[in-house]
């Protein structure tokens, strides 16, 4: 899910960063274009919030299913099924999510780019 969202939301972003973006060879930006705003961290921060927002989702979903249901009477082999089929992604459920990403969450988790500045230790060249 991961690569397939990064795939269209880094088109998407070059697109948003410079018209012409896209005819360029390898999609590279101005230099002018800060770290934060390169087409591959705003890609990254969308497809953050909507992994973040669809795992939630279905986490909610798994509690909510699965409950205290699950009880000493069942066999092993039940109770394993029944996890499993309530711990699948909830993607069509979170399609909204999916292309609408939330840019804030309930816990005030956002998922923001941030600019690492690498110094060079003493000896390194």
């Amino acid at each position: 899910m991961f690569s397939a969202l990064t795939t269209v939301r880094l088109r998407e972003a070059a697109a948003e960063c410079s018209p012409s973006l896209l005819s360029t060879k390898s999609w590279m930006p101005p230099d002018e274009v800060t770290a934060t705003d390169l087409p591959l961290a705003k890609a990254t921060e969308k497809v953050l919030a909507s992994m973040h927002a669809v795992l939630g989702k279905t986490a909610e979903a798994r509690e909510k299913e699965l409950g205290d249901t699950i009880g000493d009477d069942e066999d092993e082999h039940k109770t394993h099924l029944r996890r499993t089929r309530a711990s699948e992604i909830r993607v069509v459920s979170c399609a909204d999510l999916l292309r609408n990403p939330p840019t804030t969450f309930a816990d005030g988790l956002a998922f923001k780019a941030v600019a690492v500045n690498e110094e060079k230790a003493e000896g390194d060249e």
